[in-house]
């Protein structure tokens, strides 16, 4: 499920290419040029099946559950990787195929975060910026991580919001065998992406139903700093971000990298950076726009349900 991911989704699919067979995008009502360069990712023979979704409040957990019901009900693939488009599986297919295979029956799979943090605030400017302008954060003190769903579990359960955890039939949490294998996660890119992911996600939590306690905590903290220095982002804020991403005051943040940590080849390049940059005006009109929508639907349920019922 991704939404305004034009600087990252054409490195997501050409790298996680290595290591998973299909590719099953929903677009949540992206107003940049995701879906624009996943159809040229199509045309260029990836293996991309895209579908939408325009709900404004952020039901990650259903959507993908749903998703995910559909992939396993095809019958076609053995394990289905509920990922997001900043995150970048750190192994091909064959040692992929390997780790899988020592998973017990009935288990679900899962692989830790990698935090990668940027170097430099170059990223539009290179061609291959995951590979040469980003290094691997070398603490995870909290450690957080994504399932991997074998097709006959994910026909019946479902996933929580963010796809850390996943439930069998009777909400009875599914266990999981820990691979030994990392999954790259890049959250902070540039000011532009950060400040427009941060700002929208907060407004679409808010008015999630049902939103757990602590759901989206991190993009409720970006916001508010964001907020607090009149609007902008520096670049040193944005590694800041980066480093102490997912974790709350008192945690340890290191202040180094791993400096030989790499993520991808350096061949993996962009090859659309015309369709790759960030029109921060249009992402917020679009929000706007969305959330304008939405509200004169519910005006119009609620003037079918009481026609003759004034406002005051």
């Amino acid at each position: 499920m991704v939404k305004d991911e034009c600087d990252i989704i054409e490195l997501f699919v050409r790298i996680n290419s290595r290591a998973v067979d299909h590719f099953f995008i929903l677009d949540n009502g992206s107003s940049d040029s995701t879906r624009q360069i996943l159809e040229k990712l199509r045309a260029e023979g990836f293996s991309i099946t895209l579908s939408s979704d325009t709900a404004i409040g952020h039901p990650q957990g259903e959507i993908t559950t749903r998703l995910t019901r559909e992939v396993a009900g095809l019958g076609t693939y053995d394990w289905i990787f509920p990922l997001d488009a900043d995150e970048f599986i750190q192994a091909d297919k064959a040692r992929l195929a390997t780790a899988l295979a020592g998973v017990p029956e009935g288990f679900c799979a899962a692989m830790n975060w990698a935090t990668f943090v940027p170097t430099s605030d170059q990223f539009f400017s290179k061609k291959n910026p995951l590979w040469s302008l980003f290094r691997q954060r070398p603490l995870e003190f909290r450690q957080y991580g994504k399932v991997i769903v074998p097709n006959a579990l994910a026909r019946q359960g479902f996933l929580t919001s963010g796809n850390h955890s996943f439930y069998r039939a009777r909400k009875k949490l599914a266990p999981v065998h820990q691979l030994d294998i990392a999954l790259a996660h890049v959250p902070a890119r540039s000011s532009e992406q950060l400040a427009s992911k941060a700002i929208i996600g907060s407004h679409k939590l808010s008015i999630k139903e049902n939103r757990s306690p602590g759901e989206g905590f991190h993009w409720d903290n970006i916001a508010d700093r964001i907020r607090e220095n009149a609007y902008t982002l520096s670049f040193s804020a944005v590694k800041d971000i980066a480093l102490s991403y997912g974790l709350i005051t008192g945690d340890p943040v290191a202040d180094e990298l791993l400096p030989e940590s790499r993520l991808g080849l350096e061949e993996d390049r962009i090859r659309y950076p015309e369709l790759a940059g960030i029109n921060l005006y249009g992402r917020y009109d679009a929000f706007m726009g969305a959330l304008c929508t939405e509200i004169r639907s519910l005006q119009a349920q609620r003037k079918r349900k009481f026609p003759f019922f004034r406002w005051i």
